[in-house]
């Protein structure tokens, strides 16, 4: 921990035990704790008393630990595996103070819960998901998640979220063709190589929400944020010329040998709200995410790392040469999601006592339109709203029998797309005529 001018050392400790030690994520708590994740070769790896597991488990464990630095004591400590290989990953904090960690694992015999998702090994590594109370000596729950083959490969990591509805997170790797997907996710095939997997699970890690694929042909690996509105950000490397790209990206062409690639998923409608290829010609990738929303404009800061001499940059950058061999990069994006727009209104200007008459008109947005209805009334009688269907070249339509009065009917069209951006026209009018003899 750095002072706020950055000349000094807060705070700055080792931790770990006589042989290798790693941490791979930290978390902070509202009273300052420090809590990390990691994996440990080391059997005298520091535990405490009120640890869940003070014994090494055989080959790496991961570990949890809580540094109180305004004490500097190590307020919780305890080894987390089974008897062959695991390490965490991932850790976030709930809002009652639980901590879920995520890593990789392949000990059959890892622990698990009862009631949760999956108790049972799968194969190869496996996902673990485990939720920690420190005020209790046993674990609240804890899961496998996987298929026949490998997650978390290819030296991916395993990401860990808590979303704004309590639902959980995750995010990886796997070139598991069985990794399990929900109905109607984005992608429900396996594409090859490593592919990318997004699944929420429920807050009690009892059942999957939505699990999907996400990739080409190749490799890719992945982390993965959560805004507000719970549209998932995937940001990582590939080396897939046919990962799927959007009309709306900055780049929908592969630059070669390993681009990092962003893409935002609306799991609410299985749709890629964005998604675009970053990179020079060389190796690049990304190892952190930062996401800014608003509600028509999105800032995404992503941090990693380029072998390329022809990365993108800006002509304001600090720096707009490659140094050397491998360079750092900062890469901040701005993506406008306009709201609906109304290009052509097809519906009549006059219509007639007792017979159909079809509102019509083109929709198109930026991203997908997801619904559309029309709001009418005769003069200064009820408001009605009637939903609107889609049908080719982005036309909606919805038809009604017109009421038996001469009086003005009047409507406005109103649309919403998956980013949750509204819209809607002026009031407008159609004149109505009785043409049915006496």
């Amino acid at each position: 921990m750095l002072s706020p001018t950055g000349s000094s050392l807060v705070y700055s400790t080792y931790l770990g035990g006589n042989s290798s030690d790693w941490g791979e994520d930290l978390a902070i708590s509202p009273q300052g704790w420090v809590y990390v994740i990691g994996g440990t070769w080391s059997e005298d790896f520091p535990t405490t008393n009120n640890a869940w597991d003070t014994t090494h488990n055989g080959y790496i464990d991961a570990f949890l630990s809580i540094i109180n630095i305004n004490t500097s004591s190590l307020i919780y400590s305890s080894f987390i595996g089974g008897s062959q290989w695991e390490w965490g990953t991932s850790i976030t904090l709930d809002s009652s103070g639980e901590i879920y960690v995520c890593g990789c694992t392949n000990s059959s015999d890892y622990p698990t819960t009862a009631g949760v998702y999956d108790g049972t090994y799968n194969g190869d590594y496996d996902v673990f998901i485990t939720v920690f109370n420190t005020s209790s000596p046993s674990l609240v729950s804890s899961t496998f998640l996987g298929g026949e083959y490998g997650e978390g490969g290819l030296a991916g990591k395993i990401t860990i979220l808590e979303g704004p509805s309590g639902k959980i997170y995750i995010g990886g790797n796997t070139n598991s063709v069985n990794y399990p997907t929900t109905s109607g996710a984005f992608d429900d095939s396996f594409n090859g190589g490593f592919d990318v997997f997004v699944t929420v699970l429920d807050h009690y890690l009892s059942s999957v929400l939505y699990s999907s694929f996400l990739g080409g042909a190749s490799n890719e690996s992945a982390i993965i944020g959560v805004d507000i509105s719970e549209n998932i950000y995937v940001a990582g490397s590939t080396e897939s010329p046919d990962y799927p790209t959007t009309t709306n990206a900055y780049d929908a062409s592969y630059n070669g040998f390993e681009d990092v690639f962003l893409t935002i998923l609306n799991i609410e409608n299985s749709t890629l709200l964005y998604s675009t290829f970053i990179g020079g010609s060389s190796s690049d990738g990304t190892s952190s995410i930062f996401v800014r929303p608003s509600h028509t404009t999105y800032i995404l800061y992503l941090g990693g790392s380029t072998k390329s001499r022809n990365y993108p940059t800006t002509s304001e950058a600090y720096c707009t040469s490659n140094n050397g061999f491998i360079d750092a990069f900062v890469t901040k994006i701005l993506i406008e999601f306009s709201p609906p727009r109304f290009i052509l209104d097809s519906t009549p200007h006059v219509g007639t006592t007792g017979d159909p008459l079809t509102f019509r008109i083109n929709i198109t947005d930026n991203v997908v339109v997801k619904s559309a209805f029309v709001e009418f009334w005769y003069d200064n009688s009820t408001h009605y709203n009637l939903t609107m269907h889609p049908s080719n070249n982005s036309t909606w339509y919805c038809t009604i029998t017109v009421n038996n009065t001469l009086n003005t009917l009047h409507y406005i069209f109103h649309a919403v797309d998956t980013s949750k951006n509204w819209n809607h026209t002026p009031v407008k009018n159609i004149t109505i005529i009785d043409n049915d003899p006496p």
